[in-house]
């Protein structure tokens, strides 16, 4: 029941051509929302609280809407805060003006509704009434507000921050924690403090009403890229030149720039410190943990990693690639990988589903090359990266975001129900995965909630089936919305008549992508005959042929060959069923039957039947000298006649008289030899 090789081979050319022109991605888009401006319009931060809603904040210039025909904010280099629920719709949309250059940074969120802000400004600065003044250079501002953008506190820091990464968070007890990049001299609140290598590090922590409570300094040449919360741990990750030093604990790199991360106790003690370098440049973008403490270290290096416990990590081309690595809560390394491609590729955030998968996200040109995944930017233009592991170092996708200019990613954030939601900047145009924004005037920012298709159901055809009928139904799972089989649509069933590969591509709610076959081969019976039903006289033989080219033959006499030979001689008069199985080269088998009634050679004929008067009886092909018995019988078995003889030829004839018989049926019963033949008689 195989197919052939003709077959296979058509089988196996029109599957490559049908899979070339399919696309399956890991990642389904399931909204896209972004800002629509003048000039520009650009995200810098995103969170998201336990109720779903998403918050954004930027800064913007021109009158922008938060997205199409939604709320509208104008102005010159001001900020934005917005807010979004689950389902990408804009709830409030504020913006914070200055007459001067402004730059917001970050953002948090407190449980009992409160949100601070944080960023940079030149010269003067006017918020919610308080107007605050840079000496020297750009300062950093520190906010407290509420949903409908009323300011209740302002702080204010005075350092130079370069315009770097500034972090907030809030902890355990309403604490609010600061961290940032500074240099210089420090000025907040009373008191003051002058960087010694001109790159350090501050985490400050206020209460809710932004009273400074607590502050710790890293020292050395620093760059703060990431900063959590959680578990009363905070934990901080960047790159470090020369030396590191924080609290009891000293860093010194292996080559120019090494990657690190500290976790801290509430009270701003040291409980790990960790480092990765090669001998060039090598920064941490991202650090997260997940539900059992341990801790993901993800970030960018150029030069071959050598790390704990055995592990190691070669350079791809020498360009950034990025890394990631898994430590237990102590500290202790669990596993680690990279991926890059020619180009730089630079993490900008990473997130941790409910299952403990990681999802790390940046920029790069070019291609990519990972395992089986490999993306390729639009015209080697920035696009956008996202690369999923397991919880156990198990590499899964790569996909790709973006169009043929710049596509800049900034956050990655998981949903309460494991979908990915994504924050960024574009121009002109932005594709995301098949569903496209619309034409941008300048830069704008986007928002967009991916489902990752790995929770998604995987389509499973059945095995391959060879069958011996004249069609075949393919019974697929019926939880999909949409059937392709062989490209044409359908439903979960499909009715198949010829042998050949079957190709059923299907999607869910989600518009998730599955693909699966089964190769069908369908194998109609053999057709067999033996003849039309037939009456033959006892001692007659005759020869029934099932025909050439089958494989096996089983006649009901056992008999095993083409051909049945059949002698009735020894065969009592009356009817049998003669049937014949066949088999095929392909295994199927098919049955014929026929019926064979046998009948003896002697003739009764009984003339007119119904009669009125007499009923004229023959009997011939007797044997000579045969003993004859007539008996005649009513219906209700009543004896009425009798008359014996001896037959001296081969031929008997006699009138019976019906004159006295009431009318009905009767019985005329003729017994010759050791036979018995019963005729009926009607009498009219």
């Amino acid at each position: 029941m195989k197919p052939t090789l003709k077959q296979l081979l058509l089988i196996t050319a029109f599957f490559s051509m049908s899979t070339s022109v399919i696309s399956q991605h890991h990642l389904s888009p399931q909204w896209l929302t972004h800002s629509v401006g003048e000039k520009w319009d650009l995200v810098s931060h995103m969170l998201k609280d336990t109720a779903g809603n998403l918050y954004i904040t930027g800064n913007f210039s021109g009158t922008t809407t938060a997205e199409k025909d939604g709320r509208s904010i104008s102005g010159e280099r001001d900020l934005f805060i917005a807010a979004y629920d689950s389902n990408g719709i804009n709830k409030w949309f504020h913006k914070l003006s200055s007459p001067n250059y402004c730059y917001i940074s970050s953002i948090a969120y407190s449980d009992d509704g409160e949100f601070y802000i944080c960023g940079y400004f030149r010269e003067t600065f006017s918020i919610g009434g308080n107007s605050l003044c840079a000496p020297t250079h750009s300062a950093m501002f520190i906010a407290g507000i509420d949903e409908m953008g009323n300011v209740s506190w302002v702080k204010q820091l005075d350092a130079d921050f370069k315009g770097r990464p500034v972090f907030l968070g809030t902890g355990p007890n309403k604490k609010l924690y600061l961290a940032a990049t500074f240099g210089g001299k420090l000025q907040l609140d009373e008191m003051e403090y002058t960087s010694i290598n001109g790159d350090d590090i501050l985490l400050a922590a206020f209460d809710n009403e932004g009273q400074l409570t607590d502050t710790l300094f890293i020292e050395g040449e620093n760059e703060l890229k990431d900063f959590q919360i959680q578990d009363n741990h905070l934990y901080l990750a960047g790159r470090f030149r020369n030396e590191l030093h924080i609290n009891q604990d000293s860093l010194i790199s292996k080559g120019r720039d090494d990657a690190f991360f500290v976790k801290l106790d509430t009270a701003l003690q040291t409980v790990i410190v960790k480092q990765i370098g090669s001998i060039y440049d090598d920064f941490g973008a991202a650090i997260r943990m997940d539900r059992k403490g341990n801790i993901i270290f993800a970030g960018s290096h150029k030069g071959e990693l050598e790390l704990p416990e055995g592990f190691k990590l070669d350079s791809i081309n020498g360009s950034y690639d990025v890394f990631v690595c898994k430590y237990n809560a102590s500290g202790k390394l669990m596993w680690a990988n990279n991926f890059g491609g020619p180009a730089d590729d630079i993490l900008k955030d990473a997130a941790l589903n409910s299952y403990n998968d990681i999802y790390l996200m940046g920029s790069y040109r070019g291609e990519i090359e990972k395992d089986e995944s490999l993306i390729k930017s639009e015209n080697f233009s920035s696009d956008i990266f996202i690369a999923k592991y397991t919880a156990n170092g198990e590499f899964r996708y790569l996909e790709s975001i973006g169009d043929t200019n710049t596509d800049l990613a900034q956050r990655i954030l998981v949903s309460n129900d494991n979908m990915l939601l994504v924050a960024g900047n574009f121009t002109d145009n932005l594709e995301i995965l098949g569903m496209e924004s619309d034409s941008a005037i300048g830069s704008e920012y986007f928002l967009t909630m991916l489902y990752d298709c790995d929770f998604s159901p995987t389509l499973k055809l059945p095995a391959d089936t060879g069958l011996c009928a004249k069609s075949f139904v393919i019974i697929a799972d019926s939880g999909f919305t949409e059937y392709y089989w062989n490209g044409l649509n359908g439903s979960n069933e499909y009715i198949v008549d010829t042998t050949g590969m079957y190709i059923l591509e299907t999607f869910d709610k989600h518009n998730c992508f599955s693909i699966d076959t089964i190769i069908v081969s369908v194998n109609p019976p053999p057709e067999v005959d033996i003849g039309e039903d037939r009456t033959v006289l006892q001692g007659e033989n005759l020869i029934l042929y099932a025909g050439a080219g089958f494989e096996e033959y089983l006649w009901s006499t056992n008999d095993t060959d083409p051909y049945l030979e059949i002698s009735t001689s020894d065969m009592n008069t009356g009817e049998y069923l003669i049937t014949v199985l066949v088999t095929n080269t392909n295994h199927c088998t098919n049955k014929a039957t026929m019926k064979l009634e046998v009948v003896s050679p002697v003739r009764i004929n009984t003339y007119p039947n119904p009669a009125t008067e007499k009923l004229l009886v023959q009997i011939m092909n007797l044997e000579p000298d045969t003993r004859l018995e007539l008996q005649l019988y009513s219906v209700e078995g009543d004896f009425i006649w009798n008359e014996e003889c001896i037959v001296a030829g081969t031929h008997f004839e006699q009138h019976l008289n019906l004159h006295t018989l009431n009318r009905g049926t009767y019985y005329l019963r003729v017994k010759y030899d050791d036979v018995v033949e019963v005729v009926r008689v009607v009498k009219m």
